[in-house]
């Protein structure tokens, strides 16, 4: 399967806060590149669901905000968790190029 992805993603494995109970329960992110965030959760999430991000990029840095748009769901085979790739649409706020340079330093 050819490769799709237009950006470097850097290896990132840390755990996603939601709501208690909501879908995002049990996440976590797999990987990080400038145009998305790739996730392993126990629970589907709809495609096309679309989704505030907050990044946070180093403790004495400002948060990058994203609003995020969920691109394709798979399951992963022999585990009760699923694959979800999702794609940057707008920076709500804080700056893109931070973005593009926290990626790059991986």
């Amino acid at each position: 399967m050819a490769e799709k992805r237009k950006s470097q993603r850097r290896r990132c494995l840390v755990p996603v806060e939601g709501k208690a109970g909501g879908p995002f329960t049990e996440t976590t992110t797999i990987d990080l590149s400038a145009s998305g965030i790739g996730l392993i959760s126990k629970s589907p999430i709809s495609v096309d669901q679309e989704i505030p991000i907050e990044l946070d990029l180093g403790a004495d840095k400002i948060p990058v905000l994203v609003m995020g748009k969920v691109k394709w769901v798979k399951p992963i085979e022999n585990s009760e968790n699923y694959r979800i790739g999702v794609v940057f649409k707008e920076v709500l706020q804080g700056s893109k190029s931070r973005l593009n340079q926290y990626v790059r330093r991986a």
